[in-house]
């Protein structure tokens, strides 16, 4: 998101320049200006997430012709040199090695507010986000051992989304966890990050390698070694999570779970 700062700094050069299209020197101006904000050389990866954070608020905000949006890039060998070092960032992870005995112990729910969510967020792979959004409609789906989103987030189209749960959990089980977590979520009156710490601290007393968002991580694994395996490792991580790119999923097949 930009900053009100960045967008005053963007609009004194977008005024100094009456017919944007096709204006290389104005499109000059805009990388520079997320090169160097606050005479500070910004990382690979803020001056490009600069730049789409440009082009979208251009394209909300005036009347811009498609060639100009796709002028505004960096070149390609920032790309390139970002995809070197997120492979190289990949290729040094440790794996996260899990006990099923804490898998088992995640997977038997108390009354607790924290422990329910942690089940969820195993059983359905979802972000946590996904869960408290009192928007995001959750319902079984008809003769499938899965629950259907209306929506998921970090994607563009707003489509509904058939989740598959891990075997053994029920779909009736886990929408109505959903609708209560929800509910008392609203009565406590927390927000997002702090229930996200509190779930963090819940886990950390389980295994002080586990995060939240390493539930994701542990589902689509499961989910794997109780499939056919006959789809490679990476493809079937990219369905399971409903991502848009197998090279995010990259990041997901580093789990292990022993007995």
């Amino acid at each position: 998101m930009l900053s009100d700062k960045f967008i005053k700094e963007l609009e004194a050069i977008i005024d100094k320049y009456e017919d944007m299209d096709g204006d290389l020197e104005f499109i000059e101006k805009l990388k520079n200006l997320c090169k160097n904000y606050n005479n500070k050389p910004a990382k690979m990866t803020t001056y490009v997430t600069r730049l789409s954070l440009i082009k979208k608020y251009l394209k909300d905000n005036f009347e811009v012709n498609d060639n100009l949006l796709k002028d505004i890039k960096a070149d390609k060998n920032i790309y390139d040199d970002i995809k070197k070092h997120n492979d190289k960032v990949r290729s040094n992870k440790t794996n996260t090695v899990v006990d099923n005995k804490t898998i088992l112990k995640m997977l038997d729910p108390s009354k607790n507010l924290y422990d329910n969510l942690i089940y969820v967020l195993l059983c359905t792979g979802r972000r946590i986000n996904e869960i408290l959004d009192c928007n995001n409609i959750v319902k079984k789906r008809l003769k499938k051992n899965e629950i259907v989103f209306s929506y998921l987030s970090k994607k563009k189209d707003k489509r509904p989304a058939n989740i598959k749960i891990l075997n053994g959990c029920s779909c009736n089980k886990i929408i109505k966890m959903i609708k209560d977590i929800r509910k008392n979520v609203e009565i406590l009156d927390l927000n997002k990050n702090e229930i996200t710490k509190r779930v963090d601290r819940r886990l950390k007393k389980l295994d002080s390698n586990l995060t939240p968002h390493k539930l994701r991580g542990l589902y689509a694994i499961k989910m794997y070694n109780s499939s056919d395996k006959k789809q490679n490792i990476n493809g079937f991580i990219t369905d399971i999570l409903h991502h848009d790119s197998s090279e995010v999923s990259l990041n997901y097949n580093k789990y292990i779970i022993t007995e």
